[in-house]
């Protein structure tokens, strides 16, 4: 092997070493220096330079050039080991292929794929429906768990017979008899589905009560009410029980209980009243409001506490209320 070679394998052994990390940076610029010195002292081309050379002066510079190309041939060694680092791609190479991005020039056809139909808002209107088996007025409904119309009672040709409309067909069916004829008797849902049918009467009041099952489709009696009543109110209250208050000649208010299937007495209101309304609140108290009384339209406004079960008056309506 020739000086040249020599120093060549030298340089690039130093190079790989510290593009490992196995040489400090110091360590290359020492071996370059290194080099050059043992380069110049053993290659026969140097001897014969010092033998024409016959001033002293110019010799640290030549030392110096010499050093400069080691450096440089270093550095490029170092560049090329750097730019072809394996998994990185070679300067000048292919750049990597970027993920890619259609974006279509037109607008895409409409059979290039399914269209979204946008459902225009339908204007508020009425529409006809199935007719009720039997005509009535003063009848119920009551919307059920299924999702079904309960209808009940009322005065007509057939008050006892209860039918069912079902909102996906528009029709109706028949669904048992109740145990008498009524009008002006409340409806109200239990929890448990099942429907509370009171009071009401046919041409007078009645005190009885019977609940209605929607998964068998029959109708049972249960306990009597305290006293008679029509055009009454009905509300469930918080604790699943139902809250009946006044009626016509009435100021009675009572209590049924789904469990026992009996009625309790839940005071007296402070206005006699019928045709009024009884609105469950959200902390548990019912208002009931207006009607009318004996004599005329009442304005006046009560509170019942299920937790007391007292009646407390509160403020009178602006105008005086309405009922039947």
């Amino acid at each position: 092997m020739n000086r040249s070679e020599w120093l060549s394998d030298e340089l690039i052994q130093a190079a790989f070493e510290r593009r490992a990390g196995r040489a400090a940076p110091g360590d290359l610029s020492e071996t370059i220096l290194t080099l050059s010195a043992a380069s110049s002292q053993r290659s026969p081309w140097r001897q014969q330079f010092r033998g024409t050379m016959s001033t002293p002066v110019l010799r640290p510079a030549l030392l110096k050039g010499v050093a400069a190309a080691a450096v440089i041939g270093v550095i490029a060694v170092g560049a090329a080991l750097y730019v072809t680092r394996p998994g990185e791609p070679t300067v000048g190479g292919p750049s990597p292929t970027p993920t890619a991005t259609f974006i279509p020039s037109t607008p895409a056809s409409p059979s290039a794929g399914p269209s979204v139909a946008v459902a225009s808002p339908r204007a508020p209107a009425w529409i006809a429906t199935g007719g009720m088996t039997e005509a009535r007025t003063g009848q119920t409904a009551t919307l059920l768990a299924d999702g079904k119309v309960l209808v009940a009672g009322g005065s007509g040709s057939a008050v006892a017979i209860a039918e069912l409309y079902d909102p996906g067909s528009g029709t109706w069916t028949a669904t048992g008899n109740m145990h008498g004829a009524r009008d002006g008797q409340t409806a109200t849902r239990l929890p448990d589905g099942r429907v509370l049918v009171a009071g009401g009467g046919d041409g007078g009041e009645v005190d009885t009560a019977e609940l209605y099952d929607p998964v068998s489709g029959t109708w049972t009696a249960t306990g009597d009410m305290l006293t008679r009543a029509r055009d009454h109110t009905a509300t469930l209250l918080l604790n699943g029980k139902v809250l009946v208050v006044g009626g016509l000649y009435t100021d009675w208010a009572e209590l049924f209980d789904p469990g026992s299937g009996t009625w309790t007495a839940a005071g007296g209101l402070l206005t006699r009243r019928y045709g009024h309304t009884a609105t469950l609140l959200p902390d548990g108290r019912v208002l009931v409001v207006g009607g009318k009384t004996l004599r005329n339209n009442a304005s006046s406004a009560e509170l019942y506490d299920p937790n007391s079960g007292s009646w407390t008056a509160t403020g009178n309506m602006v105008r005086l209320g309405g009922g039947a």
